[in-house]
């Protein structure tokens, strides 16, 4: 049975957090040019799959940006203490997790970045 469902709808697509055997699931949809992270998690990888869409994935890795584009169907694995940010190339919706617990810490470089595509669209 899921527990403690949160919705954290916005303009950028709806958001809804599942808590599952001491678990936090994520079923996230970003609008096409919109975005979604900006963040670190330092207590556990993040696994994301694409189950609709098409998102490019930035990360930060030994003082330079990298850049994926993730399709349908393919998952990918953000170690911890890589900070992140995954923009919607065309409507999407993905499924989140951690191996560890909930927790985040902006990186202010990638967050401001999901604040500008969401005030441009």
């Amino acid at each position: 049975m899921t527990e403690n469902i949160s919705d954290l709808s916005d303009e950028r697509g709806f958001m809804y957090l599942y808590h599952y055997k001491e678990k936090e699931y994520k079923l996230c949809e970003i609008k096409n040019q919109h975005a979604r992270g900006g963040d670190i998690h330092f207590l556990g990888d993040q696994f994301d799959v694409v189950l609709y869409g098409k998102i490019k994935l930035l990360t930060y890795v030994n003082g330079i940006d990298q850049e994926k584009i993730l399709n349908e169907n393919e998952l990918v694995v953000i170690p911890k203490g890589v900070p992140h940010i995954l923009i919607a190339l065309k409507d999407s919706l993905l499924i989140e997790w951690r191996n560890g617990p909930y927790e985040k810490t902006f990186y202010e470089p990638y967050r401001k970045l999901c604040e500008v595509l969401k005030n441009e669209n």
